[in-house]
Order: C-alpha cells, then structure tokens, then sequence
C-alpha cells in the first residue's frame, strides 16, 4: 500500500489483505494443525495387542488407537495430537485390567510417564 499513490489502489489492496488473513484465520480454526506420532511401542514393560482399548482421559487433546506395523512386525500406540497440554492415557486389557500413564504435549513432541 505504501508503494502506491493512488487512493483506489491502496484500498483495493488493504481490502484483498483483509480478506486473505480473515481466510487463512478462519482455514486454521476449522482445521487445526496434527501432530502425528507412536508413543507407547509393544515391550516386555508394555505388553498389548490389538484386542487392548486405548483412549485419552480428555478427547479435546486428539485421537489414539492401536496400530500394528507391518515394518517392525509389532503394535504401537498411534496418536493424532490436535493441541498441547496435559491428560492422562488409559491403556485396557480384554480383561479390564488398565494401566495409566500422564502425557504431557508439546507442539511437536511429547513426553510419556507410567503412574
């Protein structure tokens, strides 16, 4: 705007600037960024499988679910992170047996911690 003289010129481009951050404003609302990760892998201290429950204590920081990886021959815990904070995961046997564990998120790392 600075670079123009003309008084229609700069209000066309203040008004396309407006309009573009309201766009990306609102585009970053409805779809907030993921983080991505495996944070619990099968181990002889964290035995389960794909008959095993998995679920955050507070849904609101994202999604978690057992995943088996054809790579490594083994299952992880798969986790979509939809922001940073602090919850609680719950891992259940098919017996009801659970185990907790206090998950601390970061924008883009965690830190995990058995109870």
């Amino acid at each position: 705007m600075m670079i123009f003289e003309d008084r229609n010129i700069k209000a066309v481009g203040a008004v396309i600037g407006g309009i573009a951050v309201i766009t990306l404003t609102v585009i970053g609302l409805m779809n907030p960024p993921v983080y991505s990760t495996e944070i619990l892998v099968n181990s002889e201290d964290h035995v389960f499988d794909d008959t095993y429950q998995v679920t955050l204590a507070d849904e609101t920081y994202g999604n978690v679910k057992i995943i088996y990886m054809d790579s490594v021959e083994d299952y992880f815990v798969h986790a979509d992170f939809k922001k940073a904070g602090k919850t609680v995961l719950v891992l259940e046997s098919p017996s009801g047996e659970k185990k907790e564990f206090d998950l601390s998120i970061e924008k883009d790392t965690y830190e995990i911690t058995q109870k």
